[in-house]
């Protein structure tokens, strides 16, 4: 069999990242971890875990940019450290403001997603030329969407 090794090595990483997804999922439910940072030179990003979800926000800085920071607290001192957390969690959510995005997803459809990828590998795939150059063309197009988005002036 052709790559096996490669396919078994594929199939391991999926499984391992589905546990580790897991595991960071049932920690969120006793912290609240917060990374943030600059992106270029007029955005700044935060990755929050709280609650078994994921959120990724994406803004516009308005003075200075935002240095890069981590913060973990336990779900117990939030309030003292004047974070409210929402009420509906474990539910996809994203909104789109004129200088703010953010998405969030639940950690179950996160280690789901990588789960169900682990038998990718071991599937017949046989592509055409016609499905490379189609594929490729949708890559293209959601990676200039990206930079567009990003580079985006400001009203």
């Amino acid at each position: 069999m052709k790559f096996r090794k490669l396919r078994i090595a594929l199939s391991a990483a999926c499984l391992i990242a589905s546990a580790l997804l897991t595991t960071l999922s049932v920690r969120s439910y006793y912290y609240y971890d917060k990374i943030e940072g600059p992106i270029g030179s007029q955005r700044s990003f935060d990755i929050i875990i709280y609650l078994g979800q994921l959120d990724l926000d994406i803004w516009r800085f308005i003075d200075q940019p935002q240095p890069w920071s981590r913060h973990t607290y336990q779900l117990s001192e939030l309030p003292a450290q004047g974070i409210a957390l929402p009420n509906g969690f474990l539910k996809f959510y994203s909104w789109n403001e004129q200088d703010y995005f953010g998405v969030r997803l639940p950690f179950w459809f996160l280690s789901l997603a990588t789960t169900m990828l682990a038998p990718a590998p071991w599937l017949k795939w046989q592509f055409r030329l016609r499905t490379l150059l189609i594929a490729t063309t949708l890559v293209a197009l959601v990676l200039g969407l990206a930079v567009a988005m990003l580079r985006w002036p400001a009203d």
